[in-house]
């Protein structure tokens, strides 16, 4: 298992890239442009992976940690 940064991870390659490591079971924070597409995609993440804890945990985490 692996940590992740993935920045642009709201849309396009970085989304695609976010995903593929969470189906693998990696820890990845991801960044975005706006609130919006960050919980756009917090949102489309958890549904792919089928584990909506481990990504809502990722995103309170980066939160915090970012403001």
């Amino acid at each position: 298992m692996a940590v992740a940064l993935v920045t642009g991870g709201t849309r396009g390659i970085g989304f695609a890239v976010a995903k593929a490591l969470l189906e693998r079971g990696d820890h990845v924070a991801f960044t975005g442009t706006s609130d919006d597409g960050i919980l756009r995609a917090e949102h489309a993440l958890a549904a792919a992976v089928n584990d909506p804890t481990r990504v809502m945990e990722a995103y309170l985490a980066n939160t915090q940690a970012l403001g």
